[in-house]
């Protein structure tokens, strides 16, 4: 069965390659990026019609005719990945982004009943209202946003602009909150289409609020507000057993809540229409030279995020027919970012982007369906996907950080206080056994975690159920090929599943990611922050893999007098790891690269035989991070919309901008720490981790002790690995999370080797007792004693 197992894998792996993944179809796949496919031409009229809350369903439905119908014609479309965190809290907070180029906060007080108070804003006089309030609120903020850098920028290139409606005064203001040609809504539809036709024609670039549809059915509070939340239910629970029963009210019907239900959806269906039939007003008042631009600027408050609506009807015919829209920033078909559309506005006057705002303008990428419903259903798709993964990210982050931790501790605790006897032996080998397997499953899970993205599980009716199935199928694969390796050496194991889970990375990396697109540990565009190339778990789980194939190899040939090749072989793996990790177009992953270095000079030093000193950590350290820093200069030296992450830093680093990313990330991993009973757990075993590493006369138990005996080259893995996890942890703004992931496939990859060194320690120790026994029985005989009698060989064997 584990050779169908291993054989099974084999052959899905050479099936994938012939077979893309990583997407439910087109859209979500990598896309090229050419600056030459901009949607907005420099010099063409553009109009900006913003929206919040609009969502590809109400494309699909027919809720909304007028996007429905551009999308049944030539009209780019994409998913944009909206705010998150504490810019989310008020759809104002999207409108802000676009101001400022960046994420911005929008409120910091509450009412009574836990809800986030938004700012109502007005304009009068061609004066945002409440602007300076909002200005402050930025001070102390992470963000650190620059409100009405648009609107400068604009403004110093000579652009004049015309703002529709409350948002779009926000989003074009100055940084005095002025803004230069304003209107209200209903004024300019007033007169029909001519009254709007000759607002849009009076500048070149013209932003429309077209209305909010998130209020209908609105949560109060953010989802990182539960404590929040569920302080104020314990509050209103607390207020109602105070209540005279007879005041009590009647909860709702069935009936009731089906027609309050009903209620909720009409008035939502009324307000969608209400924002696509200015969608509508707008493509009739323009002349079909000017490129409209629809994008939704906000998640309703207090839900999941989803991807709001992008179209582009665009001002010259593509010659290439529908496509899907994609950007420098994300690189996948059919996602864009709302921070994307200031550099957009900005390409389409000529204007130079300044430092604070990334270049990256919406772009054409590959064709799409011309079926809107399809088309339509395709981007929904994108966020139903998202929605599946993080919901069974619990279940590939901490139920095995859990396990893997109780399955650790049951192992030490039943080896020295366990009710084991000589008479218990059975008993304890297969419990040994059990011990093992289940500590194979669980580093196995990590590769599984990828691989499932072969299986397509999201195109199945039920994807949450085709996920868990397919996550099974491969983990049981992965493990059956890992208990093919022989008991001795332990780290034989080990070497095969962490091997298995490097190389396919390694390939994924290479080929653009496929499958840590639509793996439950890959980036989720939905919810903002990367999406291309490794995200952090998926560095935390690569860099362990790489250390700890690394490391077996290399004790393979030092256990043949061959140190100087381990040495180099682990130099190889390290600088493989590296180039696929940082390289702008694999893994992207600036933060990785710098402690990669690190982390395999280490390992190197131990390989060669080299003691290990700070000078030579530090020397093998530095080189590995000037490598890294090579590459991101060579991305810099890019055209600005094929740079990645590295070039991006690397251009703010020389406009002196680099500091605030830097501080904004350190804020973000400061704040890990309270990040719950996992990341605690965490800093505990990194803590006991460095008094086994830095005080071994001290701290080392005998379970290691033996293993090492075993595998000379552990302390020094078990020790890049920590590095590994402190320094990432430090220069990553996921914090100690990226720590609390390497942990997941670590803690059963030390402990199965601690398993099979008990096992052969015991079986040495078996044989050691059976010889020593064999010749207290031949010795009497030799000396001429008489032979044991009969109750004394029963004795014997009792004892």
């Amino acid at each position: 069965m584990l050779t169908i197992g291993g054989g099974l894998l084999v052959t899905m792996l050479m099936f994938a390659v012939a077979i893309p993944s990583g997407s439910t179809s087109a859209a979500g796949r990598q896309a090229a990026v050419s600056p030459e496919e901009e949607v907005v031409r420099s010099g063409s009229p553009l109009v900006v019609v913003g929206t919040a809350g609009l969502r590809w369903e109400d494309v699909s439905s027919g809720r909304a005719p007028t996007l429905r119908s551009l999308t049944a014609e030539d009209a780019g479309t994409a998913g944009d990945s909206l705010p998150t965190g504490s810019a989310s809290r008020c759809t104002t907070g999207g409108w802000l982004a676009l101001s400022a180029g960046g994420l911005a906060e929008v409120t910091d007080t509450r009412s009574d009943d836990g809800a986030w108070l938004c700012p109502d804003v007005t304009v009068a006089d061609g004066q945002v209202s409440g602007w300076d309030d909002l200005v402050g609120l930025q001070d102390g903020s992470t963000y650190q946003a620059d409100l009405g850098l648009l609107g400068d920028t604009l403004d110093g290139a000579g652009a004049c602009t015309t703002a529709i409606g409350p948002g779009a005064a926000i989003a074009l203001a100055r940084a005095d909150g002025s803004v230069d040609r304003y209107l209200p809504l209903d004024d300019a539809r007033d007169d029909g289409a001519g009254a709007l036709a000759a607002a849009l024609a009076e500048c070149p670039v013209s932003v429309i609020d077209a209305g909010d549809v998130t209020a209908v059915g609105t949560q109060t509070g953010a989802p990182e507000d539960a404590g929040a939340q569920a302080g104020t239910q314990a509050d209103a629970q607390a207020d109602a057993s105070d209540t005279d029963p007879a005041e009590e009210q009647e909860s709702p019907t069935p009936e009731e809540e089906a027609a309050e239900a009903a209620a909720r959806e009409a008035t939502r269906n009324a307000a969608v229409l209400a924002v696509d039939e200015v969608v509508a007003d707008v493509i009739d008042a323009v002349p079909a030279s000017t490129t409209v631009l629809v994008v939704d600027v906000a998640n309703v408050p207090g839900t999941r995020p989803a991807l709001g609506v992008t179209a582009v009807r665009p001002g010259v015919v593509d010659p290439d027919g529908a496509r899907f829209l994609t950007s420098a920033s994300t690189r996948t078909d059919g996602v864009v970012r709302l921070l994307d559309v200031p550099s957009t506005v900005l390409s389409a006057v000529g204007a130079e982007v300044p430092s604070t705002i990334e270049d990256t303008p919406l772009t054409y990428g590959s064709p799409r369906p011309t079926d809107a419903a399809t088309a339509a259903d395709e981007l929904t798709d994108l966020t139903a996907l998202d929605h599946v993964r993080r919901g069974a990210y619990i279940w590939f982050v901490d139920v095995p950080l859990y396990a893997g931790l109780a399955l650790a501790g049951l192992c030490l605790a039943l080896g020295r206080w366990g009710p084991w006897g000589r008479s218990s032996e059975r008993l304890r080998s297969r419990g040994r056994r059990l011990a093992e397997a289940a500590a194979l499953v669980l580093t196995s899970l990590s590769a599984a975690a990828f691989l499932v993205s072969l299986t397509s599980w999201w195109r199945f009716d039920a994807p949450g159920w085709a996920l868990a199935a397919s996550t099974v199928g491969m983990t049981a694969a992965v493990a059956g090929l890992g208990a093919l390796a022989p008991r001795r050496p332990v780290w034989a194991a080990p070497a095969i599943v962490t091997g298995l889970t490097f190389v396919v990375l390694t390939i994924d990396g290479v080929i653009g990611t496929p499958l840590n697109r639509a793996s439950p540990l890959g980036s989720a565009p939905t919810f903002g922050a990367r999406f291309y190339g490794f995200g952090n778990p998926t560095f935390s789980v690569y860099a362990v893999a790489a250390v700890v194939v690394a490391a077996a190899l290399a004790q393979w040939l030092v256990a043949r007098q061959r140190r100087r090749t381990a040495a180099l072989v682990v130099a190889v793996i390290g600088v493989v790891a590296m180039l696929v990790d940082v390289g702008p177009t694999y893994g992207a992953d600036l933060g990785g690269g710098l402690v990669l270095a690190p982390t395999f000079a280490v390992l190197v030093l131990a390989a060669s035989g080299a003691r290990l000193t700070f000078r030579r950590f530090f020397v093998v350290g530095t080189a590995g991070v000037l490598a890294v820093a090579a590459v991101g200069v060579l991305d810099w030296l890019r055209p600005p919309a094929e740079r990645s992450h590295l070039g991006r830093f690397v251009a703010q680093v020389i406009d002196g901008e680099a500091w605030d990313t830097l501080l904004r990330k350190a804020g973000y991993a400061l704040r890990s720490v309270l990040g719950g009973v996992p990341v605690w757990l965490t800093l505990v075993v990194l803590v006991l981790a460095a008094l086994l590493l830095f005080a071994p006369r001290r701290f080392t138990p005998r379970w290691f002790t033996r293993t090492e005996d075993e595998w000379p080259l552990l302390r020094p893995a078990v020790l890049a690995i920590w590095v590994m996890a402190v320094a990432g942890s430090f220069v990553n703004d996921f914090g100690v999370r990226i720590a609390m992931i390497a942990l997941i496939p670590a803690v059963p990859v030390l402990t199965m080797a601690a398993l099979r060194a008990a096992a052969t320690a015991g079986t040495a120790a078996q044989g050691s007792a059976s010889a020593s026994a064999s010749a207290d029985t031949t010795a009497p005989a030799e000396s001429g004693r008489a032979e044991a009698t009969p109750a004394e060989s029963e004795e014997e064997r009792d004892r």
